[in-house]
């Protein structure tokens, strides 16, 4: 585990979102051929459950505490060595199964965070739906803890948007990754705010080509993360590979 406190810089979201853009277009056959990659494993990962029911809750371990929390890691690495670079390797994406132990659980929280509010908005709706049309006040009592489980999952985004970058391209410890992040969206809460919507809304728009457009969407979501990381964290002499040495 690392001991290093690296100086921070202000976070500065729009000049992320501009620098991550342009860092996109000059990769984009390299980041296209990466998210289409992933994809192609998340497909593979999923067929097993096709042989039945009881193969359904092997494959969800698999996709979400493993696959998905690793690829999304290794597309992470992709777009910041592109902007630190400017150049990436499609090798690189495979670099996180080198750590993935250390993807699960925090993986696994940061999908939660990104994903999590989209769905308490919607049990919200249809909770209230249902109670406000059967007149019941039971309806209104799960409204309330539909919103506070949404504004749960708010703080989680605070907490976790950035820890990818620290921990896998940087090589500091889980729960130094978690500090790091929370310090830097702490200094800009609206901002980063505005960066996760901006990224739910993209992978929105991808999915409505019939999810094909998501492997344009979710690097170049990414890819804005990282620059937006990027304004606030200088980059250092120790390379990506050297962390997984």
């Amino acid at each position: 585990m690392s001991n290093r406190s690296p100086e921070l810089q202000p976070l500065r979201v729009g000049d992320g979102i501009s620098r991550g853009t342009d860092a996109f277009k000059n990769s984009i056959g390299v980041q296209i051929g990466v998210a289409a990659t992933s994809a192609g494993f998340l497909i593979l990962a999923a067929a097993p459950a096709a042989a039945g029911p009881e193969w359904e809750t092997v494959t969800n371990l698999i996709w979400y505490l493993w696959l998905q929390p690793v690829l999304g890691a290794g597309v992470s690495l992709v777009a910041l060595h592109q902007l630190d670079r400017d150049n990436t390797q499609y090798s690189l994406m495979f670099q996180p199964f080198r750590r993935s132990l250390g993807a699960i659980g925090l993986g696994t929280l940061s999908l939660l965070a990104t994903f999590g509010p989209i769905a308490a908005i919607g049990m919200a709706a249809g909770i209230a739906a249902v109670g406000f049309e059967d007149g019941g006040g039971g309806g209104i009592a799960l409204l309330i803890a539909a919103i506070g489980f949404g504004m749960l999952m708010a703080v989680l985004v605070q907490l976790l948007l950035f820890w990818v970058y620290p921990a896998f391209a940087e090589g500091y410890g889980p729960l130094e990754s978690i500090r790091l992040s929370s310090k830097l969206a702490s200094r800009n809460i609206f901002g980063t705010l505005g960066l996760w919507l901006l990224f739910i809304l993209l992978q929105l728009g991808g999915a409505l080509f019939c999810g094909v457009g998501l492997i344009v969407t979710i690097p170049l979501g990414m890819s804005m993360t990282a620059a937006a990381y990027r304004t606030a964290v200088r980059a250092e002499t120790t390379s990506v590979e050297q962390v997984f040495e």
